[in-house]
């Protein structure tokens, strides 16, 4: 080959290299985010003194007391719909005929199924697993890691299976029962109802079936059948049996309990969205749903919350004390030890939460109506007096004081949380964030509007060289990093003299943070058409990589807390660990 062409083909390598760094050729840690809300759990089981819990994307979650839970990894990204436990070890089975094993819930093996059948429920008993799912399907298998197709006799979907007094149960779509004593051969019934059947458990010698607006069947023999009444119109979705008690669940956080399985006590939830799976074990009931929830009972009339969502917008996060704290609308404090499972605490107010911080170990949060709380451990809050009426967007600490900014240019300070004063800031144009470093307190608004101060009293305005408005500023690596709601970036290393780049066209800037030597910047799309969630990220604020993180939700605050970022907004979503590799630790006991 002649020299040139040699030349030629050396050069465009050097051009890749530059143009594609090697962090282009291998997934980063922050190329990976894992959804934490709104998740859909689906269904919970328990056996070798474990609780499982799955259901969206393939979502794991396990514990030994039903209170502290983990994430675990299932290997998958499909759904998964039900769980059961047998020969020592768990089956989980879902979408596209999905089927994962584990003999300690914790590592999970992807099993072939021999069916792309979407896979509704799972149940153990005679010495087999019998797995149902749509379009009649029925899978068998005596080791949980080979299956076969079995002949249902019925097209309709089939949404839950029992198995007791030597029967197996399957219900379904528009009432349909099916009963086998071996699960291999079935029979079909006829159908009782012209709504769906979703779930059915044995107890006490009886089946109970539960479905649409709050139907209730039970029959000794799974032949024949018998309508109850259950005092309520919500579809029923989930039922289990213990301690000589059912406990259905189901839609609007709807729990009802029987003794017998002919009448029905409603329960109260505490939870607010529907209701999917449950359980028993260990002398306690489970039941799991909808926004990540998780509820436990040890008599099925009382229960407590141990995990939950957001089903309101979350505006602010911050890391302290080995948790992160989110406040958002209506008051909304959610708590994490991980950044995987939340749990709710009462706030004291329903104002909007805005905004979050930590210093000189207390929390402060802000929001609408100059609302102001404070807590030293993120479990207890006191509303606190702020001295003013307007709309709080912002909160930081620095120079051992509080600053929190607002509309109107609003500007308050504190030196406890406590105590506020109201300062003048010379702008009356909106605050919509403020940071501190380098001994300088700098805020940021409506179209470019900055103010700075290096005592938090006394406020000039700082040319910004935009007319977009500002809505994060963060301090990191000795410098200022802010973003507006177009497409610029401003950095400064002083706060008073600032530099712009445009970085992403069409990115919304919501909030800043900053950990491990890397800015990341989250926010919402300028295009109407965009589908996917957009996170930015910067080792040095001037150039930055543009992340496409999966399905679109809008993100209005970010943290960094345990080797990983947490964003929240209308979904939590939590990067892989940026250093260990390791799946999230949580094995420090849970807020209780």
């Amino acid at each position: 080959m002649k020299w040139h062409a040699l030349k030629s083909i050396f050069l465009s390598v050097i051009a890749m290299l530059v143009i594609f760094p090697a962090r282009a050729f291998a997934a980063e840690p922050l190329d990976t985010w894992q959804m934490r809300n709104p998740l859909s759990l689906q269904a919970a089981s328990h056996g070798g003194n474990l609780f499982v819990v799955v259901g969206e994307k393939g979502t794991i979650f396990a514990s030994q007391n039903g209170e502290e839970w983990t994430w675990k990894r299932s290997g998958t990204s499909r759904w998964l719909r039900g769980i059961a436990y047998g020969r020592n070890i768990f089956v989980a089975v879902g979408d596209n005929g999905t089927i994962v094993t584990s003999s300690d819930g914790d590592k999970w093996i992807l099993r072939p199924s021999n069916s792309v059948e979407q896979l509704n429920s799972v149940v153990f008993g005679r010495d087999i697993f019998v797995a149902v799912g749509n379009n009649g399907v029925i899978l068998t298998s005596k080791d949980g890691e080979n299956w076969n197709l079995q002949p249902s006799g019925t097209s309709s979907g089939l949404d839950g299976i029992a198995f007791g007094g030597d029967t197996f149960v399957a219900v379904g779509a528009k009432g349909a029962v099916l009963t086998s004593g071996n699960g291999i051969a079935w029979k079909s019934g006829p159908q009782h109802s012209i709504l769906g059947i979703r779930a059915v458990t044995y107890g006490n010698g009886t089946f109970v079936a539960v479905g649409g607006k709050g139907a209730v069947m039970t029959s000794t023999d799974g032949v024949k059948w018998m309508r109850r009444s259950s005092n309520t119109s919500h579809w029923l979705k989930c039922v289990t049996y213990s301690k000589n008690k059912f406990v259905a669940a189901g839609d609007y956080g709807t729990l009802l309990t029987s003794g017998d399985g002919m009448t029905w006590t409603t329960a109260k939830s505490g939870a607010p969205d529907m209701l999917l799976g449950a359980t028993h074990g260990g002398n306690i009931f489970i039941v799991a749903g909808q926004t990540g929830a998780i509820l436990t009972s040890t008599d099925g009339d009382n229960w407590t919350v141990r995990t939950l969502g957001a089903n309101v917008a979350l505006r602010g996060i911050v890391y302290y004390k080995e948790r992160f704290v989110s406040v958002g609308d209506k008051g909304t404090i959610l708590i994490s030890r991980d950044g995987t499972t939340w749990t709710p605490v009462n706030s004291g107010t329903g104002n909007d939460l805005l905004a979050v911080t930590t210093g000189d170990n207390i929390l402060v949060a802000v929001g609408n109506k100059g609302t102001v709380l404070t807590s030293s451990d993120g479990l207890n809050w006191k509303v606190e007096t702020s001295g003013s009426t307007v709309k709080l967007n912002g909160i930081v600490f620095g120079s051992g004081r509080f600053v929190a900014v607002g509309n109107q240019g609003t500007v308050l300070s504190s030196t406890d949380g406590l105590k506020w004063t109201v300062i003048k800031s010379s702008t009356v144009s909106t605050l919509n964030a403020v940071a501190y470093g380098g001994g300088r307190f700098v805020a940021v608004g409506y179209l470019g509007t900055m103010m700075s101060s290096a005592d938090g009293d006394k406020w000039e305005g700082v040319v910004s060289g935009i007319r977009e408005t500002l809505d994060a500023i963060i301090f990191g690596g000795n410098k200022f990093v802010a973003g507006s709601q177009g497409a610029s970036v401003l950095t400064s290393s002083d706060g008073l003299t600032w530099r712009n780049k445009e970085v992403a066209s069409g990115f919304k800037f919501r909030a800043a943070a900053f950990g491990a030597g890397t800015f990341v910047v989250v926010g919402t799309p300028l295009d109407p058409v965009q589908k996917n969630s957009m996170i930015m990220t910067s080792t040095d604020g001037d150039s930055w990589i543009l992340r496409s993180v999966g399905p679109l939700y809008y993100f209005r605050g970010i943290a960094y807390g345990r080797d990983t970022f947490v964003a929240v907004g209308n979904a939590i979503l939590q990067s892989d660990p940026l250093y260990s590799g390791k799946e999230t630790d949580i094995s420090k006991p849970r807020d209780k």
